[in-house]
């Protein structure tokens, strides 16, 4: 048992000799530094340390990564839904040159069925064809084309580009038609800019031509409306694959565009429209587009605080390095009287149990192992007492709390018990007698006592219990703890009342004593603990009974416990 001790003189003397140690080495450390050694350091705690520039640019070389990796992120992130939205441009002007290729093919079907009819053509033309910007086209012609030369039918709107092409020209141009699929003619250099369309009956002999022309915006500019689709991008538009000024159809600038452009051609007629767009909003938010500048900010105080702190740490463990020399002077020192005391506090354990162990007629073994907690002695005891009529006495205890006071009940207990059991008495009455000896209330002190005695020549065993752990007995190759029925521990009560446990002991057994520190562990239940003392001693059964306490010790206690333990061994044989 560890319960807490008042103070020990041997402990106090120590403790006593620490202090004055101690304040020696205060009293050096408080002196002033020799002059040489001023300077010295001054100059380390003035300069500012490589480890702390390490530190520093470390974290400059972190945040500037995270900073350029933020925003390739975010250019990536831009890109990407940019030619996102150039698709989604693409599919919108694939759909429109659906709708201006339909009204010219019915034009053509409404010809076809009428017979070339004028005014028929001019009724239907009207509706799309006008000076104003809300007018599809500018200007359109119905021409028959079953002669050698086109003949114009009928014409609305402006004059238009083909009006005075000669015969030859006017062939060449309606040759190259193809059929109901409009064919697209670049009248881009004309004034005012326009685009032509040209749509045939189908066959192989074309009968009749539906020619249009659309004037372009001025100035080449069409702006979208702030609350239209694809208002938070700049387009541009171009006849054919490629970005080219002299292609331009129209834009939201008036001009080409700059900076990085995403494109999506758009099939229309015999050629392509390519629609070009950039932006002039940031398309995936303003947390992106400033993340490297707070992670920039944040990298740099960050960068900062580690600096200071590396700084700190370095100064602190220089002014900690300049004290060693004086410290492990006071180190050493403690060290040495640490060990003193262990030493003295051993000795003085030892000094209080039996030097060696009678001859009684049986084969005896003990062993004590000192705990590990700390310099004071324990309340732990064996001993062995021969008695007249071939028996012998036995007992083991534990007395609480550590210290002298605690070493000075137990060895109050154990002269005690020499004296009962001398003087005849059986063990239950010992342990009441001793009961009279110690109060906790009075003395501040408890003791767990197994005391019996056995009767070499009938085998014979009496003991009683008060409050110890039950001894384990080792017989024809069985392991067994006696049930002893354990009373309240010595000094727990006035006038406690012990049983007797009488019991035969087998022609050949040992029987083993111990106390609480071999088995109890902290969190562990004790029936684990008995478990594995069963095992350890099941093992080297027939082992020396002191080559038996060896093993059980190493076994069950390799690193030494936090408590002290005393195990107490007898054999007997056939």
């Amino acid at each position: 048992m560890s319960l807490s001790s008042g103070g020990g003189v041997v402990t106090d003397m120590a403790r006593g000799e620490t202090s004055r140690v101690e304040g020696t080495a205060t009293t050096s450390e408080a002196a002033p530094p020799a002059r040489g050694e001023t300077p010295a350091i001054a100059a380390r705690h003035t300069r500012f340390h490589r480890g702390a520039a390490v530190v520093a640019l470390v974290g400059v070389i972190v945040t500037l990564v995270l900073s350029l990796g933020a925003a390739s992120l975010n250019t990536r992130n831009e890109r990407r839904l940019l030619r996102q939205r150039a698709r989604e441009i693409g599919l919108v002007s694939k759909a429109t040159t659906t709708e201006t290729e339909l009204p010219l093919q019915a034009g053509v079907y409404v010809a076809l069925g009428t017979g070339g009819n004028a005014a028929t053509f001019r009724g239907l033309a009207s509706l799309v064809v006008g000076p104003s910007a809300t007018a599809e086209y500018a200007s359109a012609s119905l021409w028959r084309l079953t002669g050698a030369t086109p003949v114009q039918i009928a014409t609305v709107g402006q004059q238009q580009a083909i009006a005075h092409d000669s015969p030859e020209q006017l062939r060449a141009f309606f040759s190259k038609s193809t059929g109901l699929t409009p064919r697209i003619s670049d009248l881009l250099d004309a004034t005012p800019r326009r685009v032509g369309y040209l749509v045939t009956s189908p066959g192989t002999t074309p009968a009749y031509a539906i020619y249009t022309e659309t004037n372009l915006p001025k100035n080449r500019t069409a702006k979208i409306a702030n609350d239209q689709a694809f208002s938070d991008l700049n387009y541009a538009l171009y006849l054919g694959k490629k970005v080219e000024d002299a292609k331009l159809l129209a834009s939201s600038a008036g001009h080409g565009l700059t900076g990085h452009l995403e494109t999506a051609p758009a099939s229309f007629g015999n050629t392509t429209i390519l629609v070009a767009v950039s932006t002039n909003s940031q398309l995936g938010g303003s947390l992106l587009l400033r993340l490297p500048w707070l992670l920039a900010a944040l990298g740099l105080v960050l960068t900062a605080a580690s600096t200071f702190l590396a700084e700190r740490l370095i100064r602190r463990r220089e002014s900690a390095e300049a004290l060693a020399g004086a410290l492990d002077v006071v180190a050493t020192e403690n060290a040495r009287l640490y060990n003193e005391q262990r030493s003295v506090a051993r000795t003085l354990q030892h000094t209080l149990l039996p030097a060696a162990l009678p001859d009684v007629g049986l084969e005896v073994a003990a062993r004590y192992v000192a705990g590990e907690v700390d310099v004071e002695i324990g309340g732990d005891w064996y001993d062995l007492v021969p008695l007249p009529g071939n028996r012998v006495f036995f007992v083991i205890g534990d007395v609480s709390g550590r210290g002298i006071p605690a070493a000075t009940v137990m060895a109050s207990l154990r002269y005690s018990l020499r004296a009962y059991a001398l003087q005849g008495d059986s063990p239950d009455v010992i342990l009441a007698k001793l009961a009279h000896l110690l109060s906790i209330k009075d003395d501040g002190h408890f003791a767990t006592v197994f005391c019996g005695r056995i009767d070499l020549q009938n085998r014979r065993l009496e003991a009683a219990n008060a409050g110890h752990l039950d001894p384990l007995l080792m017989a024809d190759g069985q392991v067994s703890f006696l049930d002893t029925q354990a009373g309240v521990p010595v000094g727990a009560m006035q006038a406690p009342h012990y049983r007797l446990f009488t019991t035969d002991l087998p022609a050949a057994g040992t029987l083993l004593l111990y106390t609480d520190g071999l088995i109890e562990r902290r969190g562990e239940s004790l029936d684990v603990g008995f478990s594995r003392l069963a095992r350890a001693a099941a093992k080297d059964a027939d082992a020396p009974v002191e080559l038996l306490l060896a093993r059980v010790v190493s076994e069950l206690i390799p690193g030494g416990a936090n408590d002290d333990t005393a195990l107490l061994g007898l054999r007997w044989e056939a």
